[in-house]
């Protein structure tokens, strides 16, 4: 949640368990959108997420789909990049996350 709300997502975890739940429920299909690197994530942060999404029961979906995150211009996220606030971890650690999450 810490870093749902850093980035002023508007959502909690226990939002998106609902949500998954509520749909699953209904019968559709869910299409998550992942997206690792984060400002106020880590390599270890990013792996506990694709963890709790690969094996908590409340989190299951049909599809993942990652995104790591990129500064784009004319973003809050950029603004904190330039000013230091946001360092995204290495390219290499990155890659390595996600590898590891299959």
């Amino acid at each position: 949640d810490g870093v749902l709300a850093l980035i002023n997502r508007g959502a909690t975890d226990e939002d998106t368990r609902r949500a998954l739940r509520l749909l699953k429920d209904a019968g559709y299909k869910v299409d998550v959108h992942l997206m690792p690197n984060l400002p106020g994530a880590s390599p270890s942060l990013d792996a506990a997420m694709f963890e709790t999404m690969s094996s908590g029961a409340d989190h299951q979906a049909d599809q993942w789909k990652i995104y790591p995150c990129e500064v784009t211009p004319w973003t809050v996220i950029q603004k904190w990049h330039e000013s230091g606030r946001f360092v995204p971890y290495p390219d290499e650690e990155l890659i390595e996350t996600i590898l590891d999450a299959k």
